[in-house]
């Protein structure tokens, strides 16, 4: 890639990301880069080639840092949280609502690619979950595609603009929170996990959780 390219691509990322595919124009990127439409034209055929390079860089980069993580010599524990910190970008990589919407929209294969991607980071997140269970780390008992459907789900949720708003955490604070409660839980030790055998049992046995507990 020669720098020109990529230094088209950087600032386009920013704008495209942040205000969506159909309301970024060539005017704009070149306005921002202080650059001929011209030379933008001479290096890319449109702005779709320029979103789809700049989304397969962020793409790259995105699962290079993951399979480095999974592959490193360290505990399951410690690659959790690496993974977990890291997580944020599996989430939307660090695109807008708006230009998500857009891309889903707009851009269906490039929208998928995105997904194709998670996916595949969300395998070796169940690597990593694996290795543990068969370390002792982590539960064994619990489905690992549960674990990662809920991991998914939490950070969905807590990474919201509208929840870090109402909350006041920090990014910082909201990770430690969610990561404590994956590897420790919230109850209380010494509680024998309410009658771990009793309440467990009849959970199990009932087919779910029941009212009266």
């Amino acid at each position: 890639m020669n720098d020109t390219r990529e230094k088209i691509i950087r600032s386009a990322r920013k704008i495209f990301f942040e205000h969506g595919y159909r309301n970024t124009t060539i005017e704009e990127i070149s306005s921002q880069l202080g650059m001929s439409k011209r030379t933008i034209y001479e290096n890319f055929s449109s702005k779709r080639e320029i979103l789809e390079a700049a989304v397969d860089l962020e793409l790259a980069k995105f699962t290079n840092r993951i399979y480095e993580i999974v592959g490193a010599e360290k505990e399951p524990l410690a690659k959790l949280w690496e993974l977990y910190q890291f997580s944020q970008g599996i989430v939307n990589l660090g695109i807008s609502a708006t230009a998500l919407k857009d891309m889903q929209n707009q851009l269906p294969d490039l929208w998928k690619k995105i997904l194709v991607t998670r996916e595949k980071v969300l395998e070796e997140f169940g690597k990593v979950i694996d290795e543990g269970k068969k370390k002792n780390v982590f539960n064994p008992e619990i489905n690992t595609d549960v674990i990662i459907a809920t991991l998914v789900g939490s950070l969905q949720a807590t990474l919201s603009s509208e929840f870090l708003l109402k909350s006041s955490l920090s990014l910082d604070e909201v990770f430690s929170s969610l990561f404590l409660l994956f590897t420790e839980g919230f109850c209380l030790e010494e509680k024998e996990m309410v009658e771990r055998g009793g309440r467990r049992n009849k959970i199990k046995n009932n087919g779910g959780f029941s009212s009266k507990y």
